[in-house]
């Protein structure tokens, strides 16, 4: 049995919110807060600037890492988690500076939060 710990409990929250924005991305369930805070980090916040297909394939990847953040928080093998928080750095740096495809103040935002939840899983 593990200990729960504040990083425990967040990376767990996140995990679950990552599922649900995912679920409403890929419309199985309609959380107006949520079926767009994903999408609209691209291209200046124009939802219909992604296809359907480019919209699908964000929530499979968002679906994944939430799968792994929310089952991972529950133990002490935090390495997977600290992983999924720096791939996730990695992906928006590079859709924001490489390709020009994230608004800049939410990739930076998603940048510094990610890697601090990613430095704090290693501990």
């Amino acid at each position: 049995m593990t200990a729960f710990t504040l990083i425990n409990v967040i990376v767990m929250i996140n995990g679950i919110y990552d599922i649900l924005c995912s679920l409403c991305i890929l419309q199985f369930i309609n959380i107006p807060e949520l079926n767009t805070m994903h999408v609209t980090m691209f291209s200046s916040n124009d939802v219909s600037k992604l296809s359907e297909r480019e919209k699908r394939i964000l929530a499979y990847w968002i679906l994944t890492y939430g799968w792994v953040r929310l089952l991972i928080g529950l133990t002490d093998n935090k390495i997977l988690v600290c992983i999924t928080y720096f791939v996730e750095v990695a992906a928006i740096y590079n859709e924001w500076f490489i390709h020009k495809q994230i608004v800049t103040n939410i990739a930076i935002s998603v940048i510094i939060i990610s890697t601090i939840f990613g430095i704090l899983c290693l501990f």
